[in-house]
């Protein structure tokens, strides 16, 4: 065993399997061990043992200063990563990369994870490279979150010798396919699909009409509960879902589509606040989520990411949505997504505006006898509706008139009221402020 002064608290250790450096970890306070490559000279091992005491100084400097913390025994700084999560969906992600982040340790021998190096990031990329995920974007979701792991790391002072730079350099992105969005389906082919769903399937088409009226993903559709549907006096028509990727609660408007809220009024009704999709259906949400996916796959040939397409593509062709903010917020999407995705790519397909989703692609009537099939009573929803929305007129009404009778000098809501018989103009201005939504608490 050889000691020298420039190196002292690591020692150079020659055994039978090969040549070691010795020293104490200032933030564990126990005995760590490194091989040193074979073949090296006594000159090499002493500047090798030089450098690591140069390291070992710097990180007793960062844990007197408080930069950094001291490692308690036995800590998984990976699998605390993964446990803090934000979502399930984050975390479901995070342990797919640690995977990955426990293999790189396997190489980095007795080193920790304060004494990554250059070659760690490229060895890194390298393992995602060879990982059995074969798209250029969930590889390069694992260096992401890679980048998140190591800025965790330097934000518990565990991350000393790697600066963002070089992981920048070392992170280079993978080559990604072209994205793979659902299929914009014309009318003509809406028309066909939901008259062979009439036909074979009614329940799966009354699903299917509701994925493509609001847009949501399956896995947002079968979660569906009758308490997450807001149809009251004075509110507008609101589906509330969790969204599956980001566990984000999103509101989703309903003002383009009444069919939709014809159908989740009609299942409401039947069954209440809870789950309005075969709610007495057992098993796992995932083979719930199979059962309804892979019929509309294999049995009816459509993606159901084609009917969120199709939706995002329909609705910035109504005047309630003409405007792509409001596309992307009831998708639940970043502007950019919607309209790389979805906006851009509706302008290819031969469609005319309209009121309503269900009126461009021309089903209002196909939609409808899928309801009766499903045994939905048309005549119980229009009822439903129709007394909703006469108490919503009557008390639009009460408040225009109050507010209007203020701006014409503090004129009583009933003077107004009878004004408004002899004055044509003045109701012409309540109706069209009826039509924009003016006053709508939702709006």
């Amino acid at each position: 065993m050889a000691r020298n002064q420039l190196h002292r608290g690591v020692s150079v250790i020659a055994r039978p399997s090969g040549d070691y450096l010795r020293w104490v970890d200032p933030r564990t306070r126990r005995r760590r061990e490194q091989r040193l490559p074979d073949g090296m000279s006594r000159k090499e091992q002493t500047q090798a043992a030089i450098q690591q005491k140069a390291k070992l100084d710097a990180i007793a400097r960062r844990v007197a200063t408080g930069e950094a913390r001291e490692i308690e025994a036995g800590v998984d700084l990976v699998a605390e990563w993964v446990a803090d999560a934000a979502t399930p969906q984050t975390q479901k992600n995070r342990q797919q990369t640690a995977t990955l982040l426990y293999e790189l340790k396997q190489t980095m021998g007795s080193r920790g994870w304060d004494e990554l190096v250059r070659e760690d990031l490229i060895r890194f990329r390298r393992i995602v490279g060879k990982a059995s995920c074969r798209k250029g974007s969930t590889k390069n979701l694992r260096l992401q979150q890679a980048r998140s792991f190591l800025s965790n790391l330097r934000r518990l002072g565990h991350r000393l010798f790697i600066e963002d730079s070089a992981i920048a350099d070392c992170f280079v992105k993978f080559k990604e396919e072209p994205h793979k969005g659902g299929e914009l389906l014309s009318p003509a082919q809406l028309q066909t699909l939901f008259l062979d769903l009439e036909q074979r399937d009614p329940e799966l088409g009354l699903f299917a009409l509701v994925l493509l009226c609001t847009g949501v993903r399956v896995a947002e559709g079968i979660s569906i509960r009758g308490e997450d549907f807001v149809f009251e006096s004075g509110k507008a028509s609101v589906l509330r879902v969790h969204a599956s990727k980001t566990g984000q609660l999103r509101n989703i408007s309903l003002k383009a589509s009444p069919l939709a809220t014809r159908i989740l009024v009609g299942l409401k009704s039947i069954r209440g606040d809870g789950l309005l999709f075969r709610p007495d259906a057992k098993g796992s949400p995932a083979k719930r989520y199979d059962s309804w996916s892979h019929s509309l796959r294999r049995t009816f040939k459509v993606m159901p990411k084609s009917l969120r397409a199709t939706n995002a593509a329909y609705l910035s062709r109504t005047p309630q949505f003409s405007s792509i903010f409001t596309v992307a917020q009831n998708l639940g999407h970043s502007i950019q997504v919607a309209q790389k995705h979805y906006v851009a790519a509706s302008n290819l397909l031969d469609v005319e505006q309209g009121d309503t989703i269900e009126g461009i692609a021309m089903i209002e009537t196909i939609g409808r006898a899928i309801m009766r099939k499903c045994g939905l009573d048309l005549e119980d929803v229009e009822r439903q509706i129709k007394k909703t929305h006469s108490t919503t007129d009557k008390d639009f009404e009460e408040r225009m008139w109050s507010q209007l009778g203020q701006a014409f000098g503090g004129v009583s809501a009933i003077q107004l009221a009878e004004m408004s018989q002899k004055m044509p103009e003045i109701r012409k201005l309540l109706d069209s402020m009826r039509r924009r939504g003016f006053g709508n608490e939702h709006e």
